[in-house]
């Protein structure tokens, strides 16, 4: 038996139960909808930030924004591991990385929605 023989029953467990509590959040037990509606609260209200610059919609914009960066990256890392394939998450990922780095994180949410949206 093998070390990899090992440890895909557990990488497999853990993937399982990490999808039951994000399927307990999720509107109607539906992962993409959770993904889209993560993305559309960011593209909101950094969307009135950047029409009135009101700052403190940019602050509360950024935890939602981590927190569709995070459901992305975890779809990104399962078909990786699971599946041995690329997904649409890669671009989403990395395009939502690079625009916060770069301080314009409107042009990542709005790009995660918009996949979002032909994804579900």
């Amino acid at each position: 038996m093998t070390h990899s023989d090992v440890t895909a029953p557990r990488v497999e467990t853990l993937f399982k139960r990490a999808d039951q509590t994000i399927l307990s959040i999720s509107p109607r037990g539906d992962i993409f909808l959770l993904r889209l509606v993560a993305a559309l609260i960011p593209v909101m209200l950094l969307a009135i930030e950047a029409l009135y610059g009101i700052l403190f919609f940019y602050q509360l914009a950024v935890p939602f924004y981590l927190f569709c960066l995070a459901l992305h990256a975890y779809g990104l890392l399962k078909a990786l591991i699971l599946q041995r394939q690329v997904s649409a998450e890669l671009l989403i990922v990395l395009v939502m990385a690079v625009t916060l780095i770069d301080g314009k994180p409107l042009s990542g949410a709005l790009v995660a929605w918009f996949i979002g949206l032909g994804l579900y």
